[in-house]
C-alpha cells in the first residue's frame, strides 16, 4: 500500500490500482468512508436504502453520503461515463 496523499483531514492510499480514503469526520459516521463511483446512481441508491442504509448528507442530485446499518459510511456518486 502506498500513501498517495496526506493532509490534516484526509489521506489517500493506493494498492493494486484501488484507492482507499481515510477522512476525519465530525459526524455520526465512522472514520472509514468508502467512495463508490457508479454508473447507475438511482438504482444503487434505492438498493442501499432498501437494505437499511440512511442518507446522512446530500452534496448534489447524484452525490450523497449514506451510512449502512453497521455504521460504515459510503460516499456514493455517479461517475462520468466514458464517451
Amino acid at each position: 500500500m502506498t500513501v498517495e496523499h496526506f493532509s490534516e483531514g484526509e489521506s489517500r492510499l493506493s494498492f493494486d490500482g484501488h484507492n482507499f480514503f481515510v477522512e476525519e469526520r465530525k459526524s455520526d459516521c465512522s472514520t472509514i468512508c468508502l467512495k463508490l463511483a457508479v454508473d447507475n446512481f438511482l438504482q444503487v441508491k434505492q438498493m442501499l436504502l432498501e437494505k437499511g442504509c440512511q442518507i446522512k448528507k446530500e452534496y448534489g442530485e447524484k452525490d450523497i453520503i449514506v451510512q449502512d446499518p453497521f455504521g460504515i459510511c459510503f460516499h456514493l456518486f455517479e461517475s462520468a461515463s466514458p464517451k
